[in-house]
């Protein structure tokens, strides 16, 4: 998989390279100024080819190249021009910028594939680097050894940054030198070549006195200390990648190891009561169960004839029952006698107001139920033998006229979890 960048200004464009990537299984993200383009690549990283408009509003795409041969870490990413621009003396002076490829829109399949190939063949990144395997071998060192070399290494970039901003100052230069040569000759002996040579430059510049120059470029050793931390840890990848879904499941991941690895006994409430009834009070209606919900949306749909299996798929669900009462007894009417049975409510709701409710609904996903051994299923299950039993009850001391009324308390006595798994899921297991 590739992580690709494409700058242009085409809608069109973004689509089609987003599609073709897609298909191949590489990740795309998408500027149409170069100028967020050299923000996306100083942030992400981990960006693997460039492809590129040649006409640009903010600047052109051969003077964003030119910028990226300039640069001491972004000189060898490669680049491939993808454009309309069909011009020779164009695509000469995209050569002598030591491009990747020049190719003519429209889009093609394979020679976007062939590119993306190439580009991963030998990623740019590595020439930051020795080899692994190899400088290990020959330095006598195990992997684990290397990686915490190189961890220190970011360490001692940090504390140069740390006392860079008074290297104005006569008295403190001696010490960022000597901080400097420390990181080179780290650097070194943990194979970084690209830190190594970028530190040489500095102190290069700090012998002739360049000391606001370097202070200047300060953002570099920001962009080195990434670089060298996705090295080390590849299995990474920069949020900026993800797709929505990716992103939520991360998010979920570290929520639910908040809730899992929660010890109440030592530390004390996980959230506090009053955060949690603030986030209630939020809920404008009762959360129902995604596929309940579902099945809810395709009865009430204005058909009369529907409203008996309505009434029956409300009568078994204890989000849908609290929704359907909560809905009824909001409505002012001659009496204002409670409704406490969710089929009456379905009736007196009637097809219009059911259908509006349908598209209103507050939602919690299944899913969340799922810890083994414990589903929604069988807490449906569970919810159901007791609002039976209420009824049974009733009907054994002949209280005929609380039979519905107990087996819908029975039904619903147990909601509050169901607004628990709207506010926080993973408090539920």
């Amino acid at each position: 998989m590739a992580n690709v960048l494409l700058i242009d200004e085409s809608e069109v464009a973004h689509r089609a390279m987003k599609g073709v990537l897609a298909k191949g299984g590489h990740r795309l993200v998408v500027v149409t100024k170069a100028e967020d383009a050299w923000k996306k690549l100083r942030e992400l990283v981990k960006i693997d080819l460039v492809f590129s408009e040649v006409k640009l509003s903010d600047q052109n795409g051969l003077s964003f190249t030119q910028r990226l041969r300039l640069d001491p870490f972004l000189k060898n990413i490669p680049v491939v021009f993808y454009t309309s621009v069909n011009d020779h003396t164009i695509v000469q002076k995209a050569l002598t910028l030591h491009i990747q490829n020049y190719l003519v829109k429209p889009y093609h399949d394979t020679n976007i594939y062939a590119e993306v190939a190439k580009a991963i063949a030998n990623p740019w990144r590595n020439l930051f680097f020795e080899e692994e395997r190899s400088f290990c071998a020959q330095m006598g060192f195990c992997p684990a050894t290397l990686k915490h070399m190189r961890e220190k290494v970011i360490e001692e970039v940090e504390k140069l940054q740390l006392i860079l901003p008074s290297a104005l100052s006569d008295t403190q230069q001696h010490e960022v030198s000597v901080q400097m040569d420390v990181i080179k000759g780290d650097a070194e002996a943990s194979g970084i070549w690209g830190l190594a040579e970028y530190m040489a430059l500095l102190i290069g510049r700090a012998e002739v006195n360049a000391w606001q120059e370097i202070r200047d470029n300060a953002d570099e050793l920001d962009y080195a200390k990434r670089i060298i931390h996705y090295q080390i840890h590849p299995e990474i990848l920069p949020l900026g990648f993800l797709s929505d879904d990716e992103k939520k499941a991360l998010e979920e991941a570290a929520e639910k190891a908040r809730w899992m690895d929660a010890d109440v006994l030592h530390h004390g409430q996980v959230v506090q009561s009053q955060g949690v009834l603030a986030m209630v009070n939020q809920i404008t209606d009762c959360p129902i169960i995604d596929s309940a919900a579902a099945g809810f949306c395709m009865y009430a749909d204005g058909q009369a004839s529907h409203l008996t299996h309505l009434a029956d798929l409300v009568a078994k669900d204890p989000g849908l029952a609290t929704q359907m009462l909560m809905s009824v007894n909001r409505i002012e009417r001659e009496g204002m006698n409670m409704v406490d049975d969710p089929r009456v409510a379905i009736s007196m709701l009637g097809e219009l107001r059911l259908n509006a409710i349908s598209k209103t609904l507050v939602t919690i996903e299944e899913r969340h139920w799922h810890s083994p051994p414990y589903n929604w299923s069988q807490y449906w299950m569970f919810l159901m033998g007791v609002a039976h039993v209420a009824r049974f009850a009733c009907e054994q001391m002949e209280f005929k006229d609380a039979e519905q009324v107990a087996f819908t308390a029975g039904l619903i006595h147990d909601v509050g979890r169901q607004v628990l798994a709207r506010i926080h899921p993973f408090a539920l297991p």
